[in-house]
């Protein structure tokens, strides 16, 4: 390691090379030294061990992942059928009219486009009505909505 550092240092000009004297050692690095601990070999496992307890799991974590979005997926795509109404990944609704290794979607009367099978998101059940909107009254048994109480 020491020859590391002594291509870095500055050499004495040409033709003068046995004038420069020979740098000292500083004597309070040499007090110190021998009171502390004798430094420990650099290289071998312990220098790769913490990078590798960090790295080595976030990577297991992303292929889990992946792993688990692709089976949803070819769970997906296997449960679809010709006529469901679907999402795709850019937010667009329509019904499924033709399925094959590329799936042909309706988004409007006579409006059909073609995408990959792998751009449905997932399949639309249809928009639930909030339960803010509608309230059972107990006491009747029937339902009213927030507007006729107003009236």
């Amino acid at each position: 390691m020491s020859e590391l550092y002594s291509f870095f240092q500055p050499s004495t000009a040409p033709g003068r090379e046995g004038q420069a004297p020979a740098p000292a050692a500083p004597a309070a690095t040499t007090q110190a030294a021998e009171g502390a601990p004798p430094p420990r070999a650099s290289g071998g496992f312990g220098d790769w061990l913490m990078p590798m307890a960090m790295v080595v799991p976030m990577i297991v974590f992303m292929l889990w992942m992946q792993r688990s979005n692709s089976k949803k997926q070819q769970q997906l795509e296997s449960s679809l059928k010709v006529g469901d109404k679907v999402i795709l990944r850019d937010g667009i609704i329509g019904k499924l009219v033709d399925l094959g290794a590329r799936a042909k979607v309706e988004i409007a009367p006579g409006v059909n486009i073609t995408i990959l099978r792998a751009g449905i998101d997932r399949v639309d059940t249809g928009d639930a009505k909030p339960a803010a909107d509608k309230k059972v009254d107990d006491k009747k048994g029937e339902s009213t909505s927030s507007e006729e109480k107003k009236a």
